[in-house]
C-alpha cells in the first residue's frame, strides 16, 4: 500500500523560522514518521520532487502503510531555503496540514535512529506502557583489551567506557566528564572531559578512556553530563597476588596473603579454575579468595592453625565459608574438613562456575589479638551480623558493658545496656516500644547503636516521641504539643510530622567496605529511581554519599496507642532523605522541603 502526500511549502523565509520544542511540533504536526529515502523523480512541477520514503518508524498517527511517495520543494535561490534529502538519507518528517493538503514542515531534518515516542513526550511512562526496569548502565569497565571484568591487579590498564546517545529530536551539544575516585582517600585518581556534538537522534557513542591504577582499593567511575550527574559504577584493584609454581611433591601451589604488617604463605589446590587475587579482610578474620571458576570446581586449602583457626572453648569449631559471586553477593557453605592435626586444618570447598570469591573466616588471627574470654571473635561486627555468619546466639560476643539478650520471638541475639534488659523482659521484646512512652534517653538506652539527635529543627518544631529496639528506633518532631499518648492518633498531626529513623544495618564495619557498599547501594537506588521518572538527586550528607528523593509517595506507617486500642494508620511522606553513617541507615522523612530536611540532617553529628 502507498500514500501519495503532495507537499506544498508555505512562502515564507525558512531561516527566520522561530523555535519549536519538539513537543510542540509533535501536537502540531498531522503525522510524525523516521524513514529512509528510497528514490528522488522530478515531481509534479518544476519546483517539486517526488519522494518514495520507506517508513521505519511512526511517531504519531500510524498508517497501515511501509512506504509513502511525497512531493518536496527542490532548493530555491534567495531567502527561501527547505531541507533536501538525498536517497539513502533517514530522516525525521513531521508532516503538517497546509491548504487542505498533507505537506512537510520545513522543521524536519536528517536524523539518527536514537528517538521513540518518548523525546516527543517526555520520560514519564504513556497509559497502558509497561515500566522498564534494569536498564543496562551506559558505563562499561574492562581491562584495556575488553576481555575481562570484574577485578584488576594494581599497574593493570583498565578501560573506561560510556555510551552517549542524543535521543532528543534535534541536535545537541554535551560535555562529558568522567571521574575516578580511590574511595580508600576520597582521592580523584582520574579525570578527562569530552565535549561531543550529536546530531538529531544520533544512536550511541561510545567514549573510552585508559586508566591505570597504581594503589589497591575500590575504585568509584562518576559520569557527568553537562555538569548533571548521570551514572556511577565502581571496581576493585587488587595488589599482584604471588602466587608460586605448583609443587609437584605435595601438588600444592602456593599464594601469599599480605597486610600491613606481615605476608602469609597458604599452600592451595583448585580444580576447573584458577586463582587471581587473594586478599585478607583483617577485622573479620578472613582470608578471601579471588577465584575465576571455568567450571564446577573445588579448592582445597592447608590452614595453619598459628595464622587462622577457629575454636570454642578450647574445642575446635568449623570456619565459617562463603562462596559466590562478590557483585550479586556470596553465601554461606558446609565446607569439607579433610584434614585436622596440631599444625594445621585443610578445607575442600566447592565451587560453581561463575563463581569468583571465597572466604574463609575463623576466631582467630595472628594479627587480631587472641580467642581469649571477653575477646570479640569478630572485631567489629555487631551481635547480628555474628548470628547471621554463623555463631549460635548464645555464642555471641558483646563489647564491654552491654549484655547479651536472645529475643523471644525468632531467638535472634541483641545487646542492651544492663539496666534496659528488665524493662525489655517486661515488655516481652516482641514489638517496638511505642511513639509517645519513650524519651531521647530511654532509646538511647535501648538501642546499642549510637543516637544520633539534630542539633538543628525548623521554628517551632520539637521532640514528640519515639519508639525504639535494640537494633532500631524513630523519633518523632513536630510543631504542635500533644498529649503523650494521644499526639499520634490524627492523621492532620501526622502528617505534619517529621520521622527521623535509625536501622542497625547488617555489614562487616570495615571502613573500605562499608564505603563501597553503602555507595553503591546509594548510586543503585538513585539509578533505580531515574530510570522509573521519579525525582531524586544525590548530595552528601556530614561526608556521606545521601540519597534525596522528592515527590515521594512513599507510605510510612505509624502506630497510634490510646489506652489499650491500637490504630494503624498510614502517613504519605512527599520527602526523604537516605544515607548511611558508620553502622546506621538514618531516613528522614516529612512533607517538608528537602533543603529543611537536609539541614537538619547535617546537624545530626
Amino acid at each position: 500500500m502507498v500514500i501519495c502526500v503532495l507537499i506544498v511549502p508555505s512562502i515564507h523565509n525558512v531561516k527566520a523560522i522561530s523555535y519549536l520544542s519538539p513537543k510542540d511540533l509533535y501536537k502540531q504536526s498531522e503525522m510524525v514518521l523516521y524513514g529512509q529515502v528510497l528514490s528522488r523523480q522530478d515531481g509534479p512541477g518544476p519546483d517539486y520532487y517526488y519522494y518514495t520514503i520507506k517508513v521505519l518508524t511512526y511517531f504519531k498517527n500510524q498508517q497501515k502503510a511501509d512506504f509513502v511517495t511525497v512531493a518536496g520543494h527542490k532548493p530555491t535561490a534567495g531567502l527561501l531555503t527547505y531541507p533536501q534529502f538525498d536517497v539513502g538519507d533517514k530522516d525525521l518528517f513531521y508532516i503538517v496540514k497546509e491548504n487542505h493538503l498533507l505537506a512537510i514542515s520545513p522543521y524536519s531534518t536528517k536524523a539518527g535512529e536514537g528517538c521513540d515516542i518518548h523525546a516527543f513526550l517526555g520520560s514519564a511512562p504513556l497509559p497502558g506502557e509497561p515500566i522498564i526496569r534494569g536498564m543496562p548502565s551506559p558505563v562499561d569497565i574492562t581491562n584495556a583489551n575488553m576481555t575481562a571484568r570484574g577485578e584488576f591487579e594494581v599497574n593493570t590498564s583498565v578501560l573506561v567506557t560510556y555510551f552517549m546517545w542524543n535521543n532528543y529530536p534535534q541536535p545537541r551539544n554535551f560535555t562529558v566528564d568522567i571521574s575516578v575516585i580511590n574511595q580508600n582517600n576520597n582521592s580523584v585518581s582520574f579525570h578527562k572531559r569530552e565535549i561531543l556534538q550529536d546530531e538529531t537522534c544520533d544512536a550511541n557513542t561510545a567514549l573510552r578512556w585508559i586508566f591505570t591504577p597504581d594503589k589497591a582499593g575500590y575504585y568509584l567511575v562518576n559520569a557527568t553530563v553537562n555538569g548533571e550527574f548521570r551514572w556511577g559504577s565502581g571496581f576493585r584493584v587488587i595488589n599482584s597476588s604471588t602466587i608460586h609454581e605448583l609443587n609437584p611433591e605435595t601438588g600444592f601451589s602456593s599464594t601469599l596473603f599480605k597486610t600491613d604488617h606481615g605476608v602469609y604463605p597458604i599452600q592451595y589446590n583448585i580444580t576447573n579454575g584458577r586463582l587471581v587475587g587473594s586478599l585478607v579482610d583483617l577485622p573479620a578474620k578472613e582470608f578471601i579468595f579471588a577465584i575465576n571458576a571455568t567450571g564446577n570446581g573445588k579448592l582445597t586449602v592447608e590452614l595453619p592453625r598459628k595464622i587462622i583457626d577457629s575454636t570454642r572453648d578450647g574445642k575446635d569449631k568449623p570456619y565459617l565459608v562463603f562462596v559466590g559471586y562478590l557483585e550479586t553477593g556470596t553465601k554461606r557453605i558446609k565446607a569439607n574438613e579433610i584434614e585436622n592435626n596440631n599444625e594445621r586444618r585443610t578445607l575442600a570447598i566447592d565451587f560453581a562456575k561463575g563463581d569468583n570469591q571465597i572466604g574463609i573466616v575463623g576466631t582467630y588471627f595472628i594479627e587480631n589479638n587472641s580467642t581469649s574470654t571477653g575477646w570479640n571473635p569478630f572485631g567489629t561486627f555487631t551481635p547480628l551480623q555474628q548470628y547471621k555468619k554463623g555463631f549460635d546466639a548464645q555464642d555471641i560476643v558483646c563489647k564491654q558493658g552491654l549484655q547479651l539478650i536472645i529475643k523471644a520471638e525468632d531467638g535472634s541475639p541483641a545487646c542492651v545496656k544492663s539496666k534496659s534488659v528488665k524493662q525489655l523482659v517486661e515488655r516481652g521484646w516482641t514489638k517496638s516500644v511505642l511513639y509517645g512512652t519513650l524519651s531521647i534517653e530511654d532509646v538511647k538506652s535501648i538501642t546499642h547503636f549510637t543516637v544520633k539527635v539534630p542539633s538543628y529543627l525548623p521554628s517551632g518544631y520539637q521532640f514528640i516521641g519515639a519508639q525504639a529496639s535494640p537494633i532500631d528506633g524513630r523519633l518523632l518532631y513536630w510543631n504542635k504539643t500533644t498529649a503523650e499518648h494521644d499526639f499520634a492518633g490524627t492523621r492532620q498531626m501526622a502528617e505534619g510530622a517529621i520521622v527521623i529513623s535509625y536501622l542497625f544495618t547488617d555489614e562487616k564495619l570495615i571502613p573500605a567496605d562499608q564505603t563501597e557498599n553503602r555507595t553503591a547501594t546509594m548510586i543503585s537506588l538513585y539509578n533505580e529511581l531515574i530510570q522509573d521518572h521519579r525525582e531524586a538527586r544525590l548530595t552528601h550528607i556530614n561526608g556521606n554519599l545521601a540519597l534525596v528523593r522528592e515527590g515521594c509517595s512513599c507510605l510510612t506507617e505509624s502506630t497510634a496507642y490510646s489506652e489499650k486500642l491500637e490504630t494503624v494508620i498510614y502517613v504519605p511522606l512527599t520527602t526523604r532523605i537516605m544515607y548511611f553513617d558508620e553502622n546506621i541507615e538514618y531516613s528522614i522523612e516529612s512533607l517538608l522541603p528537602s533543603s529543611i530536611l537536609e539541614r537538619i540532617a547535617q546537624s545530626m553529628k
